[in-house]
């Protein structure tokens, strides 16, 4: 059996993602492996009346559906500010992806923006400097920070 990989990024447009899913089914593709959970109106029921199957990825918070490969990202956010304070961190910092249009990044933050009131830490004592991700030619996409304009401390 022969596969051929095709790879296509949104750039976290859940409207450019819809039309790259549409391309895809098209084209014929045997399964497709979106990123997230949230999607643009429409998009699920593409996936869902393709009848090919589909994994959504880098999520397992329960949203009610099937098909999902990744990790509880609230609860494991949350987890990380556990092991910070537990090696004596009181100040806490997070670079964190635009949550709009992504979901992920979002539930990320919410589980580190409860867990420290949680144990006691003031919501003052936690940073955040959001960065725009991109898989735009030329761009690294780093942790740290894409562009230096594009990020803005929240």
């Amino acid at each position: 059996m022969n596969y051929s990989l095709m790879v296509v990024a949104s750039d976290y447009s859940m409207a450019e993602e819809k039309i790259l899913v549409r391309r895809l089914l098209e084209r014929g593709v045997d399964g497709l492996f979106p990123i997230g959970q949230q999607r643009y109106p429409g998009t699920l029921a593409l996936l869902e009346e393709s009848r090919r199957p589909f994994v959504e990825s880098y999520i397992s918070d329960d949203f009610g559906r099937d098909g999902y490969l990744g990790f509880f990202n609230v609860k494991d956010a949350a987890s990380v500010v556990d092991y910070l304070v537990a090696l004596g961190n009181r100040r806490i910092a997070m670079f964190a992806g635009i949550t709009d249009g992504n979901d992920r990044a979002y539930r990320r933050l919410a589980g580190v923006r409860a867990r420290p009131g949680e144990l006691g830490i003031p919501f003052s004592n936690i940073s955040r400097l959001s960065c725009r991700m991109t898989w735009a030619p030329r761009v690294r996409r780093s942790a740290i920070c894409v562009k230096r304009q594009a990020c803005r401390r929240r």
